[in-house]
């Protein structure tokens, strides 16, 4: 049965749509809760993760807007948010007892959510939808949201992984690597970022200046980084970035890229199967990736690494510049 109070939020203005407050932070860990983890929405951790971490420029109160009952109880949100070079938005979620009144509550988030993106002078909005997300696919299609890019969410357990780590000629970690040559890490990890991504939709997406400034207020490697060199030059060839593993022993690799001039060598493989015996020895017993449906040879180097599908994600993109309200 849908809530009164519920009701009564959503009878004043854009549907009680506005910006998070601090004094919301219990509501909202509440409603993450009332959701779960199966409606693809972060938990407590991540969203202080994602949200309250004012040295690196993300504050709540601006990038994030809810729906709030008079009580005070968080019903809904979504964020703007610029964690790396293409993701930009994520939700609507909504505490499934709003019943008939998610749509219009929805609608009010997305509105205000576009209105800030507008006043940010963002040209486009995009969000980040799990295939099995039906509802918010919905949603974001009748808004004129348009799918712009298909990620295959890939995963390998670990068991079979040999716990020998032998980096071997031509590889080194980016802390070794930049130690050696007297530079930041960010520095030497974004130019080779900025040379292999830069004409990528990623970056053209939010006009990224560069990936060297990004890691320089961010921190250089979510985790961990191993870079290919080219002996003869003693340069950066390539690189494969990974997350730790959480609590639940679950890796992510990051990034896997290689310069056009050192395609075709094996330089990719060599990287993913000395990265995965060092994530194994790390702690975790499964690995996961996106890779792009479009992106053919990184899919079959994956594959060809034992990697298997485990589901999709989906990218739409509107417009927000001169649109609507």
């Amino acid at each position: 049965m849908t809530d009164s109070r519920i009701l009564g939020a959503l009878s004043v203005g854009d549907a009680g749509a506005r910006h998070f407050r601090s004094s919301d932070l219990g509501g909202m860990v509440a409603l993450l809760a009332r959701l779960g983890k199966g409606a693809g929405a972060p938990g407590e951790r991540e969203f202080i993760d994602l949200f309250v971490r004012p040295e690196d420029g993300r504050d709540p109160t601006q990038d994030l807007v809810v729906v709030a009952a008079p009580d005070g109880r968080i019903l809904g949100f979504a964020a703007l948010y610029r964690d790396d070079e293409f993701f930009s938005a994520m939700g609507p979620f909504l505490d499934p007892g709003l019943g008939e009144d998610m749509h219009r509550a929805a609608h009010a988030l997305l509105n205000l959510l576009e209105r800030e993106a507008r006043n940010r002078d963002w040209d486009e909005v995009r969000f980040e939808v799990e295939g099995t997300s039906r509802q918010r696919l919905t949603l974001l299609h009748h808004r004129g949201y348009r799918e712009v890019r298909v990620f295959r969410r890939l995963a390998r357990m670990l068991e079979s992984v040999p716990l020998q780590i032998c980096l071997g000629p031509g590889a080194e970690t980016l802390d070794s690597f930049a130690s050696r040559m007297g530079e930041e890490p960010s520095r030497v990890l974004g130019s080779l970022m900025d040379k292999i991504f830069a004409h990528t939709w990623m970056y053209r997406a939010h006009g990224e200046p560069g990936a060297a400034q990004r890691l320089g207020r961010q921190g250089a490697g979510a985790g961990r980084v191993l870079l290919a060199i080219d002996e003869l030059y003693d340069r950066p060839q390539g690189f494969l970035e990974w997350s730790a593993p959480g609590t639940g022993q679950e890796a992510f690799i990051d990034e896997l890229g290689v310069l056009a001039s050192g395609r075709r060598q094996g330089l990719g493989g060599r990287l993913l199967s000395t990265g995965l015996a060092e994530i194994r020895r790390s702690g975790a017993r499964v690995v996961g990736l996106d890779v792009d449906q479009s992106n053919r040879a990184a899919r079959a180097l994956y594959e060809r690494a034992g990697f298997e599908e485990v589901g999709r994600i989906r990218y739409l993109s509107c417009w927000v510049q001169g649109g609507r309200t």
